[in-house]
Parts: structure tokens; C-alpha cells; sequence
């Protein structure tokens, strides 16, 4: 059960209950805002304070298995959405700012509510950062995870962001056609180039190579 006091020192901008049901509408919410975002374990109260200049980008991270797998080595936020699963969490966005101020806010809010998914204390890089004792023994436990349990989370994923749908549209300004992709994915992978450059290309309304530009169809 969540402590109730945790709730009581802030007033979150949105809070969505159900960090698996609520993908899209997560996802719509952020779509090209900065901010302050707070997850929070509805079984424990456990929480975890993170912040970026790309929430959108940042989420997507978040709901990518490859992603959380590669960072529960040394993620206790990634290694319990793993183990407790998107339902058990809730997620919030604390507060929007301009991309200038988010580490000052999420340091802010690392103070006020020290969240004990977060390892690091202060905001910012965890370049060159050694893990204390303490860290050390937080992240023990990791448990080798069997061939059984991988493919049910990679099932779970996979059906989570099958919930949401984007066609993209890559338009030719040289030619004036356009082609459809029933995914960034599949789109980036023919223009070869990463997820996260045709993201940025999309956000900002870009032009690619050679006068294609890409479009975010919902």
C-alpha cells in the first residue's frame, strides 16, 4: 500500500494510475515537453524521480525490453518494472519546466522526496559515479532470470506497445510522394537511421536526407 504522506508534500501535474493501460495516453501527454516524472510502486510506495529534455524519447526507452533489461544490471527502477510489471505502477508527471531547468527541479524533488529507486542522490550525470556500499548492497539480489521468465516479459511488452499505434508518413519533397511505415521502427530501419533520430526529426518537424521529411500520424 502507498503511503498517503508521500502524496501530501506535492501536487503532481497528471498522475496516471496504471502505468500498463495508460501507455497512450502517457505517451500523448508528453509528446514533445520537458520535465520533472516520478514512478511510483502501488504495492510498496517505492518510488523513483528521473527528468529529461525528451520525455517522449524517455518513456519509449522505458517500455523497450532490451532497454529496462540492459539497465536492471545497475537500475533498481528498470529491474522492478521487470519484476513487479507496468500494472503495479503508477506514473506521474511532476512538473513541466524549460529544458534549461530540469536538473535543478529534479534535484528539487530528489531532496524533498527521496525516492528509494533512486540510487544517485543528486541530479545530473552518473559519469565516473562509484557505487557506494549502501548502492551495492541495494542491488544485490539480482536474480538470474530463466528462458520462461524472459519470454513473458518480452509477451508483456510486446502486447503493451502493440496498445498504442503510430504510422509514419516519410513525405519526398523532391518528388512530392510519400510512403507509409506502420512503425518508427520499420521507417527508421528503411531510411537507415536510429529510432531516436527519426523521433527528433518528428518532434521538430525536420527535414531528413535528401528532402524526406517524416511525420507523426497517430
Amino acid at each position: 500500500m502507498i503511503n498517503p504522506l508521500l502524496y501530501s508534500s506535492i501536487v503532481p501535474v497528471i498522475i496516471f494510475e496504471n502505468a500498463d493501460e495508460n501507455k497512450a495516453d502517457i505517451i500523448k501527454e508528453i509528446k514533445s515537453k520537458s520535465g520533472i516524472y516520478r514512478w511510483v510502486n502501488k504495492l510498496n510506495g517505492k518510488s523513483y524521480v528521473g527528468s529529461s529534455v525528451d520525455l517522449t524519447a524517455r518513456l519509449y526507452r522505458y517500455y523497450s525490453l532490451a532497454h529496462i533489461m540492459v539497465q536492471s544490471k545497475h537500475s533498481l527502477i528498470c529491474k522492478a518494472l521487470i519484476k513487479y510489471g507496468y500494472t503495479n505502477f503508477s506514473f506521474e508527471i511532476l512538473e513541466y519546466c524549460n529544458r534549461k531547468d530540469v536538473i535543478n527541479r529534479e534535484q528539487y524533488y530528489l531532496d524533498l522526496l527521496k525516492p528509494k529507486y533512486n540510487i544517485l542522490s543528486k541530479a545530473g550525470s552518473s559519469l565516473g559515479y562509484k557505487h557506494t556500499e549502501l548502492s551495492k548492497e541495494r542491488m544485490k539480489g539480482t536474480r538470474v532470470l530463466t528462458v520462461e521468465h524472459l519470454t513473458k516479459i518480452k509477451e508483456h511488452i510486446t502486447k503493451l506497445n502493440s496498445k498504442i499505434s503510430i504510422t509514419v508518413f516519410v513525405l519526398d519533397l523532391f518528388n512530392n510522394t510519400q510512403i507509409e511505415y506502420p512503425s518508427i521502427r520499420s521507417a527508421a530501419r528503411a531510411l537507415n537511421a536510429s529510432d531516436e533520430t527519426l523521433r527528433r526529426h518528428i518532434i521538430n518537424n525536420k527535414v531528413y536526407l535528401g528532402g524526406l521529411r517524416p511525420v507523426d500520424i497517430k
